[in-house]
């Protein structure tokens, strides 16, 4: 019977070499698994990984009609590519981000053009788009506020009812005509104001307008107007008008024949206007054609309320 003699110290050489060899086996697959060594023939592209933002929205929220800056964090946001960005709710058409900056990988900054109508106010998904032919992803919400602004009531009982306002008066055709026209006010009488012309000539138009605007607290807004006041008495009340602007669009316009405005007498007027957070009114008096037995053409007022 033959023996093979092994010594001691060469089977501790075997164990030892087994032992380094199935540590660094160990070692290469957790390297592999963690994803740090490729294949030569799959490089990774980092730039067309899909953005992952987290706490995307600063700011989430913005008033109806307003342009909103906003800032999109996130990451692997690329140089040179232009994203997309847009918001979408049911029933409403999208409202697509404009100047798109991308400021690092991790920030994106852009305006929402927020649509001016009520019926926008709500939550919003906010979408984006980093490059074309890439699906669009769901990032957050932002929510449209619809604010109405508290009532603002402006009087000319007191001596600073015409701060701010600007106005304007004219008479034209006059011709060689022999006669004035000359501007009253805008004054404060008996807690009214005043403001129109004193004219002596026969057979002219006269026109003075007041106008002021008015801005709302923090995007709010108003969508209504309340004025009252009065018109001076005209022998000839079909040629005696009153008009109002609101933001340009005229709300109102009648002839001293009706009610309101009447020929003399106190009158409130009520009109509504597109919702806006910042309102130019414009209030407008005239003859189209003066009378010798009258002389002034003026407008009485006493409050507006924007509500």
């Amino acid at each position: 019977m033959v023996f093979r003699h092994f010594s001691t110290g060469g089977l501790l050489k075997i164990r030892r070499s087994a032992l380094s060899g199935s540590i660094a086996l160990l070692l290469i697959a957790a390297i592999i698994s963690a994803g740090c060594l490729t294949s030569p023939g799959t490089p990774q592209d980092i730039t067309r990984q899909s953005p992952a933002p987290s706490s995307p929205l600063s700011p989430s929220t913005g008033p109806v009609g307003s342009l909103v800056p906003v800032s999109i964090t996130g990451t692997n946001f690329s140089y040179g590519v232009s994203p997309s960005v847009w918001l979408e709710k049911p029933g409403e058409a999208a409202v697509h981000a404009q100047d798109i900056v991308v400021v690092s990988p991790a920030l994106i900054q852009c305006v929402f053009p927020l649509p001016a109508a009520s019926s926008s106010a709500g939550q919003w998904d906010v979408f984006i788009r980093t490059t074309e032919g890439v699906s669009a992803q769901k990032i957050g919400i932002f929510t449209i506020l619809d604010e109405r602004a508290p009532p603002l009531a402006w009087n000319w009982s007191n001596e600073n009812g015409w701060d701010g306002w600007q106005h304007t008066y004219v008479c034209s055709n006059t011709g060689t005509r022999t006669g004035s026209c000359l501007e009253h006010g805008p004054v404060i009488v008996s807690g009214h104001g005043e403001y129109g012309s004193i004219v002596t000539y026969d057979r002219i138009s006269t026109r003075s307008s007041v106008s002021k605007t008015f801005t709302a607290p923090g995007g709010a807004r108003w969508s209504s107007v309340t004025f009252r006041g009065a018109l001076s008495p005209s022998s000839v009340p079909r040629l005696r008008w009153l008009s109002m602007d609101a933001n340009g669009v005229n709300v109102f316009s009648a002839n001293a024949t009706m009610s309101p405005p009447g020929n003399g007498q106190p009158f409130t007027i009520v009109r509504s206007f597109p919702p806006a957070n910042s309102v130019t009114i414009q209030i407008s008096g005239g003859q189209d054609l003066t009378v010798r037995d009258t002389s002034q053409y003026i407008l009485l007022f006493d409050s507006l309320t924007l509500s």
